[in-house]
């Protein structure tokens, strides 16, 4: 290949995005390692109750802790767990490598809907951000945050196959993964409506429709399933719907949407936009939906599908959490939920030719902001530090001394908080721990 060809706009089209995306999923799994600490976690005292009590897996897959299942996240812990010894720090790498790969399905979505283009870099700097380092420092948790987004992903990916059979069978079981795994099952309300579609555009082309129905109807089963002994459980004592500031709702909702971009609180004019982007957001949605309708084409299944999907999980978050103020919208474990609505406004963008070769300027302050939004992270790293550190300093205290009350106080850190220290019996779980040489005690 000579030089020319190998500064061909097209090759750079092609080549730079994969780069891009190998440098910051390296990035990203330097950034775990500094922060990933061998020590089960506050909810993971709580929903690996199942393991700790040897429940068979359909009971594990089934299980709910507060308002989600954790579906095929517990599968994975039940595979990976006996393997290594409960190591939560391979289960966090585990983690950002399914956060890498929903940023693979994400590019390649986006290239299967648009031409390649140089601006592609986007999608890896909107799918790799550091923001989401609550679901690697925190509480480890793969039905929280990565395989969600893993999933939401690859159900938009297989809305644009071609062929019937390929598109109806990769849309069941990508829309059943995402049903039965944490917050991703909001997919599953969409899902039967873009059948419903299939259905009307085979009509109308005189083409079979069997497809579209047996897709439509396993979507209604796959839902189903979901709500299939469910028991609404919210999460705050606090809950209270309507709340009696319903304005707060479009707060929240537009600091959720905004927070992989930095905007992460209510100061001055950042209220405002905050609602801006809620309020336009909606509207964008809206308008998509009826596009949809009336023609059917290509990407707004797919911009529907992502941006509905984030705005559906902000706006249950927020009805279930704003109460603790509308600032709580720009946490840190929601980032992948924000995700899709970043990659849908990525796909509008690109898939409207005008706007990006007309107005290459809009391309290009996305990507500054993208970039920006990188380099400017030591609240990630103070966040990381904080939770790596606590947690090193109680591990080590317990090690030497295995008294929970005394590491408290010593390390002025828990693992578990003290007041509700009788819900799941923190001792005998950490004898059960020491007894088989598991997780903090697997290496002593």
């Amino acid at each position: 290949m000579t030089r020319r060809s190998i500064l061909d706009p097209g090759h750079i089209a092609r080549f730079v995005p994969i780069l891009v995306l190998i440098g910051f999923a390296i990035r990203l799994f330097v950034f775990v390692d500094r922060w990933a600490v061998n020590v089960l976690f506050f909810d993971q005292w709580d929903f690996l109750t199942g393991l700790f009590e040897h429940r068979d897996l359909l009971t594990l897959f089934r299980w709910q802790h507060g308002p989600q299942r954790q579906g095929f996240g517990y599968l994975l812990d039940a595979a990976l767990y006996p393997a290594t010894g409960w190591n939560t720090r391979t289960e966090i790498f585990v983690l950002a490598g399914i956060i890498v790969l929903a940023a693979i399905v994400a590019l390649l979505l986006v290239r299967q809907v648009c031409r390649p283009s140089a601006w592609d870099v986007c999608v890896p700097l909107i799918c790799l951000t550091t923001a989401q380092v609550e679901i690697f420092a925190v509480t480890a948790n793969p039905a929280h945050g990565a395989l969600p987004l893993l999933f939401i992903f690859l159900c938009t990916w297989a809305w644009t196959a071609q062929r019937d059979p390929l598109r109806t069978i990769g849309v069941s079981l990508a829309n059943f993964a995402a049903i039965s795994t944490g917050f991703s099952w909001f997919i599953g309300l969409i899902t039967p409506f873009f059948f419903l579609l299939d259905f009307r555009a085979a009509r109308r082309a005189a083409k079979p429709v069997y497809f579209s129905i047996i897709g439509f109807l396993i979507s209604l089963l796959s839902l189903g399933s979901h709500f299939a002994g469910f028991r609404f459980e919210p999460a705050l004592g606090c809950f209270q719907f309507p709340h009696p500031r319903p304005g707060e709702y479009i707060l929240f909702l537009g600091l959720f949407l905004a927070h992989p971009f930095r905007l992460n609180d209510l100061n001055g004019l950042k209220a405002m936009v905050a609602a801006m982007v809620a309020i336009s957001a909606s509207i964008f949605l809206l308008t998509r939906v009826i596009r949809l309708v009336r023609k059917d084409e290509r990407p707004d299944r797919e911009i529907v599908l992502l941006l509905g999907f984030s705005l559906l999980f902000g706006l249950s978050v927020a009805i279930g959490r704003v109460c603790l103020g509308p600032e709580t919208g720009a946490t840190s474990r929601y980032v992948p939920y924000a995700i899709p609505a970043a990659v849908a406004v990525y796909l509008w963008i690109c898939s409207w030719p005008r706007l990006s070769q007309k107005f290459p300027v809009v391309l290009m302050v996305l990507l500054a902001v993208c970039i920006s939004k990188e380099v400017w992270n030591f609240d990630d790293r103070g966040f990381g530090r904080y939770f790596a550190s606590g947690k090193t300093r109680w591990r080590d205290c317990y090690l030497a001394k295995e008294d929970i009350a005394r590491c408290n106080h010593e390390a002025q850190f828990e693992v578990y908080p003290s007041d509700h220290g009788g819900a799941v019996n923190l001792p005998s779980k950490l004898a059960f721990l020491k007894d088989h040489r598991l997780n903090l005690f697997h290496e002593r």
